[in-house]
């Protein structure tokens, strides 16, 4: 699962378990610091990103929603910013697709609500370095955050009460049965 948005936010599921750290997955899967050009990864495609790319082309500074409507709208600017977002995303995920095998890459986040903008851009990427992973775009992120967030604490809360189960004595006699 991806999250992207004021920043990216990351978890490798795998039978709807996240997963541990492994050689599969990058430590603690966390993407957003891995190292990206002049810095790390979520540098290259956050609200923050957008904003400072679109003041540094056109010297106004205004929020990526706004620059995603002016994409829209045909702005060439805010169309290349986007396009440029789409392919440094696909660039940063590429390898941990390609290790972990993934049987898909959900992108979800605010940001991702503007997917026609970046979404062709990360495609072309991805199928240059021969992925074809299919990509899923969530479109409800608030409930979406909160169905994970529920089912990571009902999953850790039922593990933590079978691991008491199994050692807690539960007869008050010890007359075998």
């Amino acid at each position: 699962a991806r999250t992207l948005g004021t920043g990216l936010g990351s978890a490798f599921i795998q039978d709807r378990q996240a997963l541990e750290p492994s050689e599969q997955t990058p430590y603690t899967g966390i993407l957003y610091k891995l190292p990206f050009r002049d810095g790390i990864a979520e540098d290259y495609i956050s609200s923050r990103w957008i904003v400072n790319e679109y003041a540094s082309l056109t010297g106004e500074k205004t929020e990526a929603k706004e620059v995603a409507a002016r994409a829209l709208n045909g702005d060439e600017n805010a169309k290349k910013i986007y396009e440029c977002l789409g392919r440094n995303l696909a660039e940063i995920l590429a390898p941990h697709i390609r290790s972990f095998n993934a049987d898909g890459l959900v992108i979800g986040g605010n940001i991702a609500l503007a997917h026609p903008l970046f979404l062709p851009a990360f495609h072309i990427v991805l199928q240059e370095k021969n992925i074809d992973t299919p990509v899923v775009i969530s479109v409800d992120t608030e409930v979406s955050a909160m169905i994970g967030a529920a089912h990571y604490l009902k999953s850790t809360r039922q593990q933590c009460m079978n691991k008491a189960m199994e050692t807690i004595d539960w007869r008050k006699c010890k007359q075998p049965l």
